[in-house]
């Protein structure tokens, strides 16, 4: 991946400023911003900055700039990365579960953890009170 500075923020106008290849190493900069920062798919992000590009002031430079960005497929192994930075490590067994207390308890206060119960086959139960109430009401 490109090495790039990720404050600077992308601008069509900047774009004409610098080497093409410049600009394409900050655009990637900027993808790799949203990827850790946002929970959009990355092939999203990617196509919207993409479409950012190809706004009002297409002309031969912005064509070069765009030449120097790789396929979404040539750089999704990096953007994945950046996104896995600001994700938590999955656990790999139900013991290796430990749930935050806000996890615990719906926005409205109420409690959504109901039951977490067993050793080596360990049972988490989320739902509310309220839920459980219309399920116990619905016709079957």
């Amino acid at each position: 991946m490109f090495k790039h500075h990720p404050w600077r923020m992308f601008s069509k106008k900047s774009l004409l400023s610098q080497p093409p290849e410049a600009e394409a190493a900050v655009f990637l900069g900027n993808i790799e911003k949203r990827c850790r920062d946002e929970v959009e798919p990355l092939p999203s992000i990617y196509e919207e900055e993409i479409s950012r590009l190809r706004g009002d002031t297409w002309n031969d430079d912005m064509r070069e700039t765009v030449s120097k960005i790789p396929t979404f497929d040539g750089c999704r192994g990096g953007l994945y990365y950046q996104r896995s930075k600001s994700l938590p490590v999955l656990p790999q067994t139900r013991d290796e579960i430990d749930l935050p207390e806000d996890f615990k308890i719906t926005t409205a206060n109420e409690e959504f953890l109901l039951a977490d119960d067993g050793d080596n086959d360990r049972i988490l139960l989320f739902s509310t009170n309220d839920n459980l109430t219309h399920l116990a009401a619905a016709e079957t």
